[in-house]
């Protein structure tokens, strides 16, 4: 049941680009107002994980075996659907490109701040159109990993409960960060992340130079407090043979650089997942 929801919902993702329709976040923001002090930020902050969690467990529980399981597939397609990361990537990696390609790195930086991962300043990510890649190219990787990947890795294991309460996390780690919230602990979400993100990180070996790559992945493996977007950015610059620039590098060379590399690494991505994908069927199969 759980990998023939996968299929659906990524089907379903693939054609539309995005989950929009059913990706409604007020109800979690009335429930973190609802919070509101009551609880410690810590306390708080978990409390938003697993009260979701739970009534999606009840939820599933209410409707297993009705209609001979198809309120069930239903109900699980929409769950994992919700669960898949926000906005259309392809479109707005598109957006981006199109600025970085001309050279405008103004737009490009206000292009990418409109991700609320992301924190810079645009006089020095324009002064250093070098460091404005580097963020770009991380947090790609990231949201790469977070849309898709580690979604489905704790629906497949855990159900709609699983992949509810990764969003969940995603959702109370955003909105802490973006208000400077003494409740802005990331550790929920870290400790979320910590398996699939290695998962992920081997799949990229798997699809692109499996040496280097497999070195990457050991030393990720080595630290256990590595942030994820550095362990994704880590392994996957391993396995596209992604080096260090040139000191002396024109901004030409850097603008057709960046191109390349984030066409790179989206391709990548896509690789790893249809990998994923069919280590996920391969386990319905036998399981």
């Amino acid at each position: 049941m759980e990998f023939l929801a996968i299929l659906v919902a990524v089907g379903f993702l693939q054609l539309r680009g995005t989950g929009a329709p059913l990706q409604q976040d007020g109800w979690f923001f009335t429930l973190r107002g609802l919070l509101g002090d009551r609880l410690p930020g810590t306390l708080r902050h978990v409390a938003l994980i697993a009260l979701p969690a739970l009534l999606t467990l009840l939820v599933q529980l209410a409707v297993e075996a009705r209609a001979y399981g198809l309120a069930e597939l239903v109900f699980f397609v929409v769950a994992l659907t919700y669960s898949l990361g926000r906005g259309d990537l392809a479109l707005e990696l598109g957006a981006y490109l199109q600025r970085w390609s001309r050279g405008d790195f103004h737009a490009a930086y206000r292009q990418l701040v409109t991700d609320p991962g992301v924190h810079l300043g645009e006089e020095e990510s324009v002064a250093h159109p070098g460091g404005l890649h580097d963020v770009a190219r991380r947090r790609l990787y990231y949201r790469g990993f977070e849309r898709v990947f580690a979604a489905l890795f704790w629906f497949f294991f855990l159900g709609p409960a699983g992949a509810i309460a990764y969003r969940a996390a995603v959702l109370a780690n955003d909105a802490a960060r973006a208000e400077a919230a003494p409740d802005a602990d990331s550790a929920p979400l870290h400790w979320l992340e910590w398996l699939p993100v290695r998962i992920c990180a081997l799949a990229f070996a798997l699809v692109g130079d499996f040496d280097k790559g497999l070195y990457a992945w050991q030393r990720v493996l080595a630290d256990a407090r590595i942030a994820t977007d550095e362990a994704l950015e880590l392994c996957g610059n391993a396995a596209l043979g992604i080096a260090a620039p040139a000191a002396d590098e024109a901004t030409g060379e850097l603008v057709a650089r960046g191109t390349r590399e984030l066409q790179a690494i989206a391709t990548l991505a896509g690789r790893a997942l249809i990998v994923w994908l069919v280590i996920m069927g391969a386990l319905a199969m036998i399981f």
